[in-house]
């Protein structure tokens, strides 16, 4: 899925592209180029909560919305977070960005669909928003997320980590 080049302003030009258009694989990822990029969604139904005074979904929201599309997907990988953390790795925030079209308002029913790229170090999400029905974009964004240890020291991804990215989780 590409998300669009507007997805991807101020971001490095030729990621997408590379993650998209070359077919890199696994093997180039280990070697530090980016692995094939990997397609999901997440589906959310704004409530109350999620919205401001002027009756809309409050902006920070959006980073809540694209974290549990990131949860969603680790989760079905079959690595969720909390066994990548007992395993000794992190995956902290290193940049974050969202870009807002449209309003949300509440009981919309929203889909969050993500690219997925990494490199031996950094995990990039791509996002983009969409609400049910109209099909209408309402946001983009991306995070970037970097492998560090317990001891907060950048460090590679081990191979069962890349395996589960690329979807051959064997151990």
């Amino acid at each position: 899925m590409d998300l669009g080049a507007e997805s991807r302003a101020g971001a490095d030009p030729d990621v997408h592209r590379r993650a998209i258009g070359a077919g890199k694989d696994a093997n180039a990822a280990r070697s530090g180029g980016l692995s094939r990029a990997v397609n999901d969604h997440y589906r959310y139904r704004v409530i109350y909560g999620d919205t401001d005074q002027m009756g809309v979904v409050y902006y920070a929201n959006y980073l809540r919305f694209f974290e549990g599309a990131r949860n969603e997907w680790i989760r079905r990988i079959g690595i969720p977070y909390r066994e990548i953390e007992a395993r000794g790795i992190m995956l902290p925030v290193y940049e974050a960005s969202a870009q807002y079209l449209s309003p949300a308002r509440y009981d919309d029913l929203i889909e969050v669909r993500m690219v997925v790229t990494h490199t031996r170090v950094k995990i990039r999400f791509e996002y983009k928003v969409h609400r049910v029905g109209d099909d209408a974009v309402l946001a983009l964004g991306h995070t970037v997320h970097v492998c560090v240890g317990k001891d907060g020291r950048p460090t590679r991804a081990p191979d069962w980590l890349l395996q589960a990215l690329e979807g051959n989780r064997d151990g």
